[in-house]
């Protein structure tokens, strides 16, 4: 994008007068050769930020790997092969991915930054895709698999929420997570028994054996996503991840039913050959299935219904000028030398939660100039503010921490056991799935909360060793409709049940007591 000098409305979005430099770039990392801008989301292994590259003057999004997946074996070789199978590609249909490195310890990647949305947040806020839209959707999606087959790629996690839909149209395939090289068995990423995929599209044979897909495992997941396009709902919702993967295995695929019954059984008939069971009954190539389209998209070419659905997208609202104009990001100081972050510091503040986890840091930029003396007699008044506040806060405060100190001292609590240190962290755990429940943003709300379920899941599985995959599911669905009412409350009515609803978290997973086994009778007299 171009850099150049962006109107007065933008210059003075943090205050500065236009024209003049205002000496502190907010909300702005300085990280290696980027600077890091706007937390634009979450992809599956890590968050990702807008990010600007300073040596070409280019934006792009930058994505860090998880510190929590870090430390899983195999997740950081996983996070580089990624970055060597997408940079190894260049197509139209996907995005691009140019840098990949560690830095000060933090894992990333750069990629092109698609000035869109993720074709699972459009269906998401718009429902399902008209029909000639999403016969190109599916078209493009296929031309890009084409291609990655052809590398020796196999993608193995296709589906919406891996699909950016551009502001003219265009969908770009991306997250090589999963991919995998067909003729590279020594490096594999899965053990035998693995189940490697998003189980809402996941073919049958990844769930049986990842270790022996093939490009036909990408098509199965392909034709969930068009039977979602179509229908804006999923073909196999069921209560837990397992019942999911069963109905792949067993369960018929259901029919998009729509309005025209002819048409409704042409369209159940050609998914059904994309998702059939047995991978031999399926089309055997994404070559096939884009000569299968070529009539279906001969016979509904883009109408009305497909410009109106694009229009009704707010694409604008996801250019990298309104991105920064609503953080108060200048669009001339995107380049600026930034004070770096102290060393090992840069993992803990790029994943802080909260509501200023976009403002971290308050560097002062290399082209801003001021007298010494100003600097000198500010460090003086500094200096004489700081020794009268310690004053004060010593007769206010810490006389008053010391008598309670000695106080403790005489009278010493018992440390609190390891029970009741975890039972805290799943309090802390839960006051804070709240609030950032309470502050997320409307239109955000869906991706943050399959995040926050997500995280829910992981934590009571490893914090609350909750193994039933059906009471695991029923918690986290609970735990869904308790964000969601949360969300709705207003402060006041939040307050009253707040504790309530903690404590309903906190008894999920929670062991019954053990009943205590009776004493045994005493043994009868020995005869006399």
């Amino acid at each position: 994008m171009n850099s150049a000098s962006p109107p007065p409305s933008v210059l003075g979005a943090t205050g500065a007068q236009p024209g003049r430099p205002c000496g502190v770039c907010r909300f702005m990392i300085g990280f290696g050769r980027y600077n890091l801008l706007v937390r634009i989301g979450r992809g599956g292994m890590g968050m990702v930020w807008l990010a600007r590259q300073k040596a070409l003057g280019r934006f792009c999004a930058v994505k860090l790997l998880d510190p929590f997946l870090a430390k899983k074996p195999g997740i950081d070789e996983r996070f580089v092969r990624e970055a060597r199978a997408a940079a190894s590609l260049s197509h139209p249909n996907l995005v691009s991915v140019f840098d990949g490195d560690v830095f000060d310890g933090q894992h990333f990647i750069a990629m092109e930054y698609v000035e869109g949305y993720g074709l699972a947040d459009i269906i998401q806020m718009h429902g399902p895709v008209p029909l000639p839209l999403a016969l190109r959707w599916l078209q493009q999606a296929a031309v890009a698999l084409e291609y990655v087959h052809g590398k020796g790629l196999i993608h193995r996690d296709v589906k919406p929420h891996n699909m950016l839909i551009s502001a003219d149209g265009t969908l770009k395939l991306m997250d090589l997570g999963l991919a995998t090289d067909t003729l590279d068995t020594q490096h594999a990423l899965t053990m035998t028994g693995d189940v490697i995929g998003s189980p809402s599209y996941i073919s049958p044979e990844q769930i049986q054996d990842a270790k022996t897909v093939d490009a036909r495992a990408d098509l199965y997941s392909l034709g969930i996503s068009f039977y979602q396009m179509l229908t804006g709902k999923l073909p196999f919702e069921r209560t837990s991840a397992a019942a999911v993967c069963v109905a792949h295995l067993q369960d018929p695929m259901p029919s998009v039913q729509l309005p025209d019954a002819s048409l409704t059984a042409a369209l159940d008939q050609f998914i059904a050959r994309l998702t059939a069971k047995k991978r031999d009954e399926r089309f055997q190539s994404a070559r096939e299935v884009l000569a299968a389209l070529e009539p279906w998209l001969e016979r509904h070419p883009l109408d009305e219904s497909a410009a109106a659905y694009l229009a009704a997208i707010p694409f604008q609202e996801r250019s990298v000028r309104r991105l920064l104009e609503a953080e108060g990001i200048e669009m001339n100081r995107v380049d600026d030398d930034l004070t770096p972050l102290p060393p090992g510091g840069m993992t803990a503040r790029l994943h802080r939660s909260g509501p200023d986890a976009t403002t971290i840091l308050e560097a002062t930029a290399a082209g801003s100039r001021r007298p010494v003396w100003l600097w000198l007699g500010g460090g003086m008044l500094l200096g004489a503010v700081l020794v009268g506040g310690t004053v004060f806060i010593t007769l206010k405060m810490v006389l008053p921490q010391i008598a309670a100190q000695w106080k403790a001292r005489a009278n010493p609590s018992p440390p609190p056991t390891e029970a009741a240190a975890r039972q805290q962290q799943r309090r802390a755990f839960a006051e804070q799935l709240f609030a950032d429940a309470r502050r997320c943003p409307e239109a955000e709300w869906p991706r943050q909360k399959q995040q926050l379920l997500d995280k829910i899941r992981t934590h009571l599985q490893h914090q609350a060793r909750v193994q039933d995959p059906v009471v695991l599911e029923r918690f986290v669905a609970t735990m869904g409709t308790m964000l969601d009412d949360a969300r709705a409350m207003s402060p006041a009515e939040y307050q009253q049940v707040r504790l309530k609803l903690i404590e309903r978290w906190m008894s999920m997973g929670r062991r019954p007591a053990e009943k205590p086994k009776p004493a045994a009778p005493p043994p009868p007299p020995e005869p006399q």
